[in-house]
């Protein structure tokens, strides 16, 4: 085995554990094709984000969330009212009331940053059905630096996944 082969192997197992990592971050639910299930509140927040252009899912998954505290587990788990999406890009929805004019307090961020650990969305959005008002939330992690160095990473995984994919092709042809 030469040592390109053993590079293009090593950038072959690099690109798949990025992509899983990607897979794994987002959360697994179809998008509705019969209608959204449960409360008549989450109907209306479906049928007004539809109106809008979002695709409401029909499944959201509890995503459980472990906390260690001096090594002792504590284990909770985290429920979205409803999760959507619009353009490739996933929202967990949070159905609120007065409430959603004071998301910049220090409360109001730390509730929505447990969606973000949680569901790992592109943003949340804060549909008050009183008003048929809907909000979209985006927190950036790290600013804009962290965000470019995690394209990179993922362009850099399907660049390597590419030269694998060619070489193996290549080599398989000659």
């Amino acid at each position: 085995m030469l040592w390109t082969d053993v590079l293009i192997l090593g950038l072959l197992a690099a690109a798949a554990g990025i992509w899983a990592y990607w897979r794994r971050a987002r959360p697994s639910a179809r998008p509705a094709r019969r209608g959204i299930e449960g409360s008549r509140r989450h109907q209306q927040a479906a049928a007004l984000l539809e109106e809008l252009g979002y695709t409401a899912w029909d499944q959201v998954p509890a995503v459980t969330l472990t906390t260690r505290v001096d090594g002792r587990a504590h284990t909770t788990e985290i429920q979205a009212d409803l999760l959507a999406s619009q353009g490739g890009r996933t929202y967990v929805v949070h159905l609120s009331g007065g409430e959603t004019r004071r998301v910049t307090t220090r409360a109001g961020r730390r509730g929505l940053l447990e969606y973000v650990i949680a569901y790992r969305p592109d943003g949340i959005l804060l549909v008050d059905l009183d008003r048929r008002r809907v909000r979209r939330v985006e927190f950036t992690v790290g600013g804009v630096a962290a965000r470019r160095a995690a394209d990179g990473l993922r362009w850099l995984g399907a660049a390597g996944a590419g030269a694998a994919a060619a070489y193996v092709l290549f080599r398989w042809m000659g």
